[in-house]
């Protein structure tokens, strides 16, 4: 499993937050707990979820 970075997440959009979000959610209990691809996993989870909450608090551009 590859690490997805923050930076890279950031440029990621609602919808691909929540496919991300989805599938750690969905391989999370097929990993042994403690394992790199497990940690990794869980570190995917955390990043897609903080950036996914910080896209639905940001208000809307208003000219």
């Amino acid at each position: 499993m590859r690490l997805l970075t923050y930076l890279e997440l950031s440029r990621y959009s609602e919808a691909q937050l929540r496919l991300v979000i989805r599938d750690m959610r969905n391989v999370l209990p097929l990993l042994t707990p403690g394992s790199s691809a497990h940690e990794t996993a869980l570190m995917n989870l955390r990043h897609a979820m903080l950036l996914l909450d910080r896209l639905q608090r940001r208000p809307a551009f208003r000219i």
